[in-house]
């Protein structure tokens, strides 16, 4: 009598081999895309923490203060002219860019899932993200917005990931393109 083997896996072990394949890249590889999920981190959980506390702005001791101070920024960078065909108040660009940007950021992220599973569109869906973030920005919030509000940390950051996975992608396609098909004598 045989006994059978059962090779079951939790749903979590399936979806971590799923994201992340079952081979492991090098430790280069493996120590960028940690890198770069930080920084995705960072900017996601920001920006979650940001449309969170706008969605829950009612349940504070004075929200009528706080909904006058966002229509405060509105004004100063012009939100209430822009936005006026929508009807939307400050708040309510600001949630909508919070959202729209997590949005964008998940691109970002399955980039860094194709990266590490040594995929070349990864970097090409990473610097999308990250460029679609970007511009994003500066139309939806405004160039003063974003040179006022958003930290010279943040934007050096951000910077500094993106051109690090795109002189990755150009050293990765100039490899591909010194590689020989020909059998080595």
């Amino acid at each position: 009598m045989a006994l059978v083997r059962i090779d079951e896996k939790t749903l979590i072990q399936k979806l971590k081999i799923f994201i992340i394949g079952s081979e492991k890249p090098n430790w280069g590889t493996r120590l960028s895309v940690l890198l770069g999920f930080t920084v995705w981190i960072y900017y996601f959980v920001y920006l979650t923490v940001m449309a969170l506390s706008i969605l829950f702005v009612d349940r504070l001791k004075d929200p009528a203060l706080i909904k006058s101070t966002f229509g405060k920024i509105g004004g100063k960078y012009n939100f209430n002219i822009r936005y006026e065909a929508l009807n939307w108040a400050a708040i309510d660009v600001i949630l909508a860019y919070a959202l729209i940007s997590s949005a964008i950021l998940l691109l970002s992220l399955l980039g860094l899932i194709y990266i590490y599973r040594r995929k070349k569109l990864g970097y090409i869906l990473y610097l999308s993200g990250n460029i679609l973030v970007v511009l994003f920005t500066l139309f939806f919030l405004g160039l003063t917005y974003v040179s006022e509000q958003i930290s010279n940390v943040d934007k050096v950051l951000f910077v500094i990931m993106t051109l690090y996975f795109f002189v990755a992608m150009l050293f990765l396609k100039r490899g591909a393109e010194n590689v020989t098909t020909e059998p080595q004598s």
